[in-house]
């Protein structure tokens, strides 16, 4: 048993600094634990540092790491700097999304109706930008806007419940 081994679980316990009875580690000495290739990256973007030279199956980012080649043109940059991605990566297609779609501003698409609903629903909030969908309306003569724009009943404000996403309408009472 070696400390900190991997182990094939069977219905046993693991026992601390190895197997349990039973159990096997299937990995050979020196491998990941997460069974990525010698200096391949994981996909949190954190890659090996390289000089721009990178093993095969690997790409060089900009930014001076390696990743796995299969990460890049993924919609998610795993290169510090995004080369890995449209438009940095020429090797990548331009994104697009199907017909009744809109496509968020980091390329990912969603339901064309649910862009300027109110609703963030793109990772990067594109789909509810004062560019895309203008400024939000104006409130009526019963109601209050809230600093986070949305509009609550008059009677609502200094009520002692907070009713507004960013707490003003019980910020100044």
């Amino acid at each position: 048993m070696r400390v900190g081994s991997f182990c094939v679980l069977a219905a046993a316990l693991v026992v601390a600094g190895g197997c349990a009875k039973g159990e096997t580690d299937p990995r050979e000495e020196g491998d990941s634990p997460f069974g990525l290739d010698s200096g391949e990256s994981d996909e949190t973007g954190v890659g090996q540092q390289s000089d721009g030279d990178c093993e095969e199956g690997q790409l060089a980012c900009g930014s001076g790491e390696c990743i796995a080649a299969k990460y890049a043109c993924d919609l998610k940059a795993q290169c510090v700097d995004a080369s890995d991605e449209y438009p940095l990566n020429a090797a990548c297609p331009e994104p697009s999304c199907a017909e009744g779609q809109f496509m968020c501003t980091d390329g990912a698409c969603i339901t064309g109706s649910y862009a300027c609903d109110g609703i963030v629903d793109c990772a990067d909030s594109s789909d509810e930008s004062v560019a895309l969908c203008g400024a939000p309306p104006a409130c009526t003569s019963d109601q209050w806007q809230c600093t986070s724009s949305e509009c609550i009943p008059a009677s609502y404000v200094c009520d002692g419940i907070v009713d507004c996403a960013d707490s003003s309408d019980e910020t100044s009472c």
